[in-house]
């Protein structure tokens, strides 16, 4: 299963989901006609005999569906802030196909820790890849994990966030 996390309402979310749902998955489902697209976040306009509308789930629910996907796909075109989808994917050790826009600022390695694609075509290629290849994939996920582990975790950022705190209180209180 590829999942695609995010709400419709937010228009870079529409976007990646239209592309999905109009351009990608019927590539993808000429080469895997068992695939199938499952998106979390509330509700799309969308109904397919290949698709799985989740919904908004319980947060204690989101990261065992997570690890049930085969690999993750954040294709983001416009739109800024934090990339949770990619991250929280990949801390679930699930291989992710994203665009440079769906990507941009996390501190991973293309074709090794994460697979990148711009074109319908390129997703649905790395997409099929990973469905036929799953060792790739587990490869691809675990060390997606492993850097995601070793930078972004809250173990991992929290004595950094307490450090400029407490700079910018002392320097405050300096002047």
């Amino acid at each position: 299963m590829i999942l695609f996390m995010g709400a419709y309402a937010y228009p870079p979310n529409r976007e990646a989901i239209d592309f999905l749902v109009n351009a990608v998955l019927p590539r993808v489902l000429a080469r895997c006609p068992t695939a199938q697209l499952a998106i979390i976040g509330g509700p799309i306009p969308y109904q397919r005999p290949w698709l799985c509308a989740a919904g908004l789930l319980p947060d204690a629910e989101v990261p065992p569906f997570i690890r049930c996907c085969a690999v993750s796909v954040a294709p983001i075109f416009s739109g800024s802030g934090t990339r949770l989808k990619i991250l929280e994917s990949l801390a679930a050790g699930v291989p992710v196909v994203a665009s440079r826009k769906g990507a941009e600022g996390l501190a991973l390695a293309p074709g090794v820790e994460i697979l990148l694609a711009e074109h319908e075509a390129e997703f649905a290629a790395a997409l099929v890849a990973l469905l036929g290849d799953r060792d790739r994939g587990r490869q691809l996920g675990a060390r997606g994990q492993h850097q995601v582990a070793s930078r972004y975790d809250w173990q991992v950022l929290a004595p950094s966030l307490s450090r400029a705190i407490a700079a910018t209180l002392m320097q405050r209180a300096g002047s």
